[in-house]
């Protein structure tokens, strides 16, 4: 698990009821995005997923803006997916 206090960007919007963090990689050359639905219940992700369309993403991507140290918990995970992507160093 990755913990710690950062200055990350953090945006949220309401019409679609979700908030967004983006956690950098790599001297900022790839991110990861998180998105957060606002509401805990199970249908909410599916819910979400049927509304990030193109001109939804970017809307909510414009949103994100740094905020002043907060505490992030992030669960361990593999990036093997970027890794065949990106055959390159990132």
């Amino acid at each position: 698990m990755m913990s710690g206090r950062f200055d990350l960007p953090l945006g949220h919007n309401s019409d679609l009821e979700v908030r967004v963090l983006e956690i950098p990689f790599a001297q900022r050359r790839v991110s990861l995005f998180v998105f957060l639905p606002d509401d805990p219940a199970l249908g909410a992700l599916a819910r979400l997923e049927g509304q990030l369309t193109s001109k939804n993403v970017k809307k909510l991507l414009s949103t994100l803006e740094v905020r002043k140290k907060g505490h992030f918990y992030v669960q361990r995970f593999r990036n093997t997916f970027l890794r065949r992507c990106f055959r390159t160093r990132l």
